[in-house]
């Protein structure tokens, strides 16, 4: 799975900025953030799932996103992570 966008609500962990920039970064994908909660999203997934809509874009074609995060950091978290790897590899 490759997506070009995470669609969230701007709810629970996506209120916390650093929670939201750390997110995107170590994904190295846009969030669009909605103004609804993990309820909305559950919902809409389950609608594609059982193809009420084709896709994520129909699904969230309703709503308009309250804000966009774009990566901006993601290759120092791609080094954060190899070093990471690469010390816990060691110990296993």
């Amino acid at each position: 799975m490759n997506p070009s966008v995470i669609r969230a609500g701007r709810a629970n962990m996506f209120l916390s900025p650093v929670f939201t920039d750390a997110f995107v970064n170590a994904t190295n994908v846009p969030v669009e953030l909605y103004n609804s909660d993990g309820s909305v999203g559950a919902s809409l997934g389950a609608g594609i799932g059982v193809g009420v809509f084709k896709d994520g874009k129909e699904a969230f074609a309703g709503l308009k996103p309250v804000q966009l995060v774009e990566p901006k950091a993601a290759a120092a978290y791609d080094e954060l992570y190899k070093r990471w790897r690469g010390r816990l590899e060691k110990f296993l």
